[in-house]
């Protein structure tokens, strides 16, 4: 076999395996678009049973709303955060885009503070709606501008992002997030919920800097007695999860 016969046979094999690549990245696309549409179906749903229920349940739909949306919707935006954002952001034209999703991100968290205060039907109600609006324009933009340039991306391995997402996103203990909060407040709120865990239970601390002063005083507090894995380190976001480890290992 002639060395241009042997070039030949190998572009031609590097150039199927791009392909297949970027037919995998379709797929895991694909199965994100019907995530999305399902996350919608539900968010639909408990939003309208907010807005139709009886006068003496509304509070009751408003709880289901409110428990659905810290279960799945807040996961699954903090696995995107973590995951498919941080890969979109590196790609030409898309990171201002991912900004905009970011400040999305955020201002689902507060109307999800809001709604859990809302003291009438019609409020609640109201604020399920806009729940439900600022998503769905949302996850059209994922769809469309997001999702896209990430399949076709030849350096991109979106099976890979996803699973990391969906580790992410599963994350089913509680999460603290300090960001709202004045500096002097934070430790000392970090502090008591770790002191309610119990030997190998955790929390997700969420922050908007880098937590190493606190890494340093769990280290002079509680040596030996405290877990810490660092899941995201930034730029705009810290997450970190924060546990008693019963084995007295001190973390790291």
């Amino acid at each position: 076999m002639t060395e241009e016969r042997r070039s030949e046979l190998a572009e031609r094999e590097a150039g199927a395996g791009s392909e297949a690549r970027l037919e995998r990245n379709r797929g895991a696309a694909r199965k994100v678009v019907h995530h999305h549409a399902r996350l919608l179906e539900e968010l639909e749903a408990r939003s309208r049973g907010l807005a139709e229920a009886p006068a003496g349940g509304w509070q009751a739909a408003r709880q289901a709303l409110a428990a659905w949306v810290d279960a799945e919707l807040l996961p699954h935006a903090r696995g995107e955060e973590a995951t498919l954002y941080r890969r979109a952001a590196e790609l030409p034209g898309v990171a201002l885009l991912v900004r905009s999703l970011l400040l999305e991100h955020g201002r689902i968290g507060e109307l999800r503070q809001v709604l859990g205060a809302a003291p009438s039907q019609g409020e609640a109600a109201a604020l399920g709606r806009a729940l439900l609006e600022i998503f769905r324009l949302h996850a059209e933009k994922e769809n469309l501008f997001v999702l896209p340039p990430l399949a076709e991306d030849p350096a991109t391995k979106l099976e890979e992002v996803l699973d990391e997402l969906h580790a992410l996103s599963s994350f089913s203990g509680q999460v603290l997030d300090v960001r709202p909060l004045p500096p002097a407040e934070r430790h000392r709120l970090i502090f008591a919920t770790w002191e309610r865990l119990g030997p190998g239970e955790s929390f997700l601390l969420v922050n908007d800097h880098d937590p190493v002063p606190l890494h340093y005083q769990f280290a002079a507090e509680q040596p030996g007695r405290f877990t810490w894995e660092v899941l995201e380190a930034g730029p705009r976001v810290w997450r970190v999860l924060v546990g008693r480890d019963g084995d007295g290992r001190e973390g790291r």
